[in-house]
């Protein structure tokens, strides 16, 4: 009769796994999934945040280049027309742009006077769809005389678009 040794490992060679490899393998499992999920997330979030910002570029580029032709000596030639609608063609309402007078906080009643006229203008009908709630987008800019070149003010416009983010 021989001495009878006991194994240190018991479970050598037997298959299975602990409860301990479960649970290390659930925590591990767990946190993956949780890291991928916020990382799909987060970046879809910002894709549609990067397209309202894409559209604001484009509606502040199409008003600043429809700006630069109001830029004259004289508005009262009736001989000759401006480039928008209202009276002479001098306004930037024309189709489905719209001029108001208001600021960065909404948009007022409708004006019909010279696109560069002194003060804070607010058009609609640039942005389209995206001037809908929930972002109520709109574009406002603001004349002001910035120095007067051959007896002609100048006018310096800040352009800004402003809306709600969900």
């Amino acid at each position: 009769m021989g001495v009878e040794r006991a194994e240190p490992f018991p479970l050598a060679g037997k298959s299975g796994m602990t409860m301990v490899e479960v649970i290390v393998a659930v925590l591990v499992s767990s946190f993956m999934v949780t890291s991928l999920v916020s990382v799909a997330l987060t970046a879809r979030i910002d894709d549609a945040r990067s397209e309202r910002k894409i559209l604001a570029v484009v509606g502040l580029r199409e008003v600043s280049s429809m700006l630069a032709n109001f830029v004259t000596a004289d508005t009262g030639v009736a001989t000759i027309r401006g480039p928008g609608g209202g009276p002479g063609g001098w306004s930037m309402t024309s189709g489905p742009i719209i001029d108001h007078f208001g600021g960065v906080g909404g948009c007022g009643a409708p004006r019909n006077d010279y696109a560069l006229a002194i003060g804070d203008h607010c058009l609609t009908g640039v942005l389209e769809t995206f001037e809908a709630p929930p972002y109520n987008a709109r574009v406002v800019y603001r004349v002001n005389n910035a120095e007067i070149v051959n007896g002609s003010p100048l006018p310096a416009v800040t352009l800004t678009i402003a809306w709600t983010e969900p």
